[in-house]
């Protein structure tokens, strides 16, 4: 997954304040896959049940990417050490929010989530400034990575909060506050 950044000159501005030791200049997008980096991206290395993003750092500089995050020690001075690159991109997405001028609409139920998320766009974007999830994209990775490529002057932000295992609705709302909750249905799912 690939998301490209609208408010380039603010996400530039937030990220150099988050880190002390990195100052960028320029930010195309953000991604946790180093196959769809582009020129000056930021790589999210993810570790999965099948890959480790680790092993994808160097071909991700190759491809463009301005900076990195990892998990382990390294000597580049274009990578960020931390213990988890999952909470640096909560952290990234938890200032984004405060940034924010937009209303967030958190739509979640067992099913529905995207189809009643496209319905509200279409409806508010007649009159307001909006943006809303990519997809379904309403994952603990997913939904705070496309809300990263929401714009900071939208009036509402329509976000799909989705769950696959207990609490992960309560973990994204922790991320996210919405600031109007939509439940489309509650069942076994």
């Amino acid at each position: 997954m690939r998301i490209e950044i609208k408010n380039k000159k603010e996400f530039i501005h937030m990220f150099n304040n988050l880190y002390d030791n990195i100052n960028i200049e320029k930010i195309n997008g953000l991604s946790i896959d180093s196959r769809q980096i582009q020129k000056n991206d930021i790589y999210l290395p993810i570790i999965g049940s099948h890959y480790n993003g680790h092993d994808f750092i160097q071909s991700s500089f190759k491809s463009g990417a301005i900076i990195s995050f990892s998990e382990n020690s390294s000597n580049n001075k274009n990578i960020i050490k931390t213990k988890s690159v999952k909470n640096e991109i909560y952290k990234l997405c938890k200032r984004w929010n405060q940034l924010s001028k937009s209303k967030v609409i958190g739509i979640t139920g067992s099913n529905g989530k995207t189809t009643t998320k496209n319905l509200i766009y279409h409806i508010l974007k007649e009159n307001y400034k909006c943006s809303k999830t990519q997809g379904n994209y309403n994952s603990t990775l997913g939904l705070p990575l496309t809300y990263l490529s929401s714009s900071l002057n939208d009036d509402f932000c329509i976000l799909e909060y989705g769950a696959s295992e207990p609490n992960e609705i309560k973990i994204l709302c922790k991320i996210i506050k919405p600031y109007y909750s939509f439940i489309t249905n509650i069942s076994n799912a």
